[in-house]
Parts: C-alpha cells; structure tokens; sequence
C-alpha cells in the first residue's frame, strides 16, 4: 500500500472535524515535499479531499502538504513519551508540533 492510499483510508475514517484538525497539523510540519506534481494519486488525493470538505477545486499542492504530514506524523517520535505523532494525534491529546 503506498503512502496515498494509506493517507486515504485514514482520512475515512475520521469525523469532519478530526479531519480538518489533521489537516491544521500537516499544515503546521515543516519540511522540503518531494512529491511530484504529475503524480495520479495526488490527483486522486486531491479530489478525495475536494469531496470530503466539500470545496470547490483541486488543491494539488495542499495535497501534497498534507501527504508529507502523514509521512511525517507516521515517523516522527516525540523527545519524551516516544510515541509518533499520529498515536498522539488518534489519541486525542495536545499536539506541539515543535516536540515531535
């Protein structure tokens, strides 16, 4: 399974709002995206994304972002506790992206 199609199933299985936070939190990871553009899962992402928010076009490059956030949340692990940022994320605590 790659990286999008697990990013996909993810996001299904989040309410809308644990969705837009998730969103706020990719938005939020720093980083070089080396996806390209001319990728047809990120197309496909980005539709996925454009239905489930109800918007009105594509948003390639914010697909991206969010695709290097769920990389990011999946391997990233906090200076303390160890645990990824995605376990903290599910689990529903307070989020400082800076400790990850």
């Amino acid at each position: 399974m790659t990286t999008t199609q697990r990013l996909i199933q993810f996001l299904s299985t989040l309410t809308p709002y644990q969705q837009l936070k998730f969103f706020k939190l990719c938005n939020q990871i720093s980083g070089s995206v080396n996806i390209p553009v001319t990728s047809k899962e990120i197309y496909y992402l980005a539709n996925f994304i454009r239905m489930q928010t109800g918007g009105v076009r594509n948003m390639i490059v914010f697909s991206k972002k969010v695709c290097y956030g769920f990389e990011q949340a999946e391997t990233r692990l906090h200076y303390k506790t160890g645990h990824t940022l995605l376990e903290d994320f599910l689990n529903g605590k307070r989020i400082y992206v800076k400790s990850y």
